[in-house]
């Protein structure tokens, strides 16, 4: 497909779980950058146009659900897969998130593609460090 004479091949990536726990991994490492310092602040951005991402989820125990980043969702304190979450999921990921700050999640519109099965782009922007 073609908009504004630019090439544009839109696909579903799936694997959710690891992104949701990798986005919320650099929310935990801006954190640690900001304890102690000053007027230090931070901020983790995903975009994507997958809309498991933002979309409230219709199973409640998935290994992640302690990961879900959906809309409205707050998140803090320890974040852990489910026990049986397996090997090949959690391979370098198997430490728990800490998050001391409480953050909720808003989800931003950013762009879409015409007519496209995967076309809206939508792009959630934590801010750490903010008093």
């Amino acid at each position: 497909m073609k908009q504004n004479n630019q090439s544009i091949e839109l696909k579903h990536h799936g694997a959710q779980d690891i992104g949701r726990y990798d986005f919320l991994k650099q929310v935990e490492k801006l954190e640690k950058l900001a304890t102690g310092r000053e007027n230090v602040q931070g901020i983790a951005i995903l975009l994507t146009n997958d809309h498991l991402y933002w979309s409230k989820p219709t199973r409640s125990n998935t290994v992640d659900s302690c990961f879900r980043i959906h809309e409205n969702r707050i998140l803090t304190g320890e974040l852990k897969w489910l026990e049986h979450a397996s090997a090949g999921t959690t391979k370098n990921r198997e430490e728990s998130i800490i998050l001391k700050g409480m953050y909720k999640m808003q989800w931003h519109d950013y762009s879409t593609v015409r007519n496209e099965k995967h076309g809206e782009f939508r792009y959630l922007a934590v801010h750490v460090g903010v008093d």
